[in-house]
């Protein structure tokens, strides 16, 4: 499903692109040229689309905020995943801090962010995701995801910058 229904749109709906032919895994009635039995969630189907909608709006301007303060504060420690891609989300940051766990780093924070890429984040092992973009197998351990929504301001990038500091020791309060 798509990453912009996770922050915007609402549960039991996604989109697919598919580059081959599908062949249906439930059979019943012709919905979706035979793909799938039953009713359409037209409510869901309506909040997906306005969630795309919002997502095209969206800057980059406090994910590279974010990331440029990571990077300030915390140099060589840090390493911003797949920055340099061209089709990024532009309110999502994946980054690791070298030498940690993110499982670790993620318990002395008093903000909420993921571990690993959005379909891994529950696991202990790297993600195939990240390691097939070229992270290496130790950052991709210690990878954090941080997705900042409509209403985060620079501030809230900010704070998490300061609390990611102070939970590695890298700064007295």
């Amino acid at each position: 499903s798509s990453g912009i229904n996770a922050e915007y749109g609402g549960p039991r709906i996604g989109a697919l692109y598919a580059s081959v032919p599908l062949r249906p895994f439930l059979y019943g009635g012709g919905q979706e040229r035979g793909l799938r039995p039953g009713t359409e969630n037209t409510p869901m189907i309506a909040g997906l689309g306005e969630a795309a909608e919002l997502a095209g709006t969206m800057s980059p301007k406090i994910r590279d905020h974010f990331e440029g303060l990571l990077v300030k504060e915390l140099g060589e420690l840090v390493r911003i995943n797949c920055g340099s891609a061209p089709s990024r989300l532009p309110n999502t940051s994946n980054f690791s801090i070298r030498g940690t766990r993110s499982r670790d780093v993620l318990s002395r924070v008093a903000f909420t962010a993921s571990r690993g890429a959005a379909c891994h984040s529950d696991r202990e092992t790297p993600s195939p995701v990240l390691l097939r973009s070229g992270v290496s197998v130790e950052d991709a351990l210690s990878s954090i995801r941080i997705s900042f929504g409509r209403d985060s301001t620079l501030h809230d990038a900010e704070f998490a910058v300061a609390e990611l500091t102070r939970a590695l020791g890298k700064h007295e309060n």
